[in-house]
């Protein structure tokens, strides 16, 4: 717009009328928002609660099955224990696991890429005589 060849009330009338047309556009937006969020009243605290559940209650069917000695939940920087279950009576062979397999899945990571750089590691099986440890690292977080 040119100033110059619109007198103040012309240019005034011009930018009220532009922010009229953003308040109405940002309204519907907002309304259409809202709709959206009342078939949901506690909008996304609701799923993500869900989505804690539904991982609650895989944790809770893997523990379940025949054999299963334990899981470990490992923070994927540092290795750290986040969540376990299996292991209350024994932390030392826990951190141990979970020192171990930290380790163990950067090296699998690294030796993966190295193969091919457009591939990455989505999940490790590894089985002894005894035991069977299956790990499955999270693709959105980098190890």
């Amino acid at each position: 717009i040119n100033a110059e060849y619109m007198g103040h009330s012309e240019c005034l009338f011009f930018f009220v009328f532009c922010f009229l047309v953003f308040l109405f556009l940002f309204l519907i937006w907002r309304k259409r928002v809202m709709a959206q969020d009342m078939d949901n009243p506690f909008g996304r605290r609701q799923k993500a609660a869900e989505m804690v559940a539904g991982v609650e209650v895989v944790f809770k069917r893997i523990a379940c099955h025949k054999g299963v000695i334990g899981y470990i939940v490992a923070h994927p920087r540092d290795g750290s224990i986040l969540k376990h279950s299996g292991f209350e009576d024994n932390s030392e062979l826990m951190n141990k696991y979970a020192h171990r397999m930290h380790s163990f899945v950067n090296l699998t990571r690294s030796v993966v890429r190295d193969l091919d750089p457009t591939n990455d590691l989505t999940f490790l099986r590894l089985r002894s005589r005894d035991h069977e440890v299956i790990v499955a690292p999270d693709k959105g977080l980098p190890y």
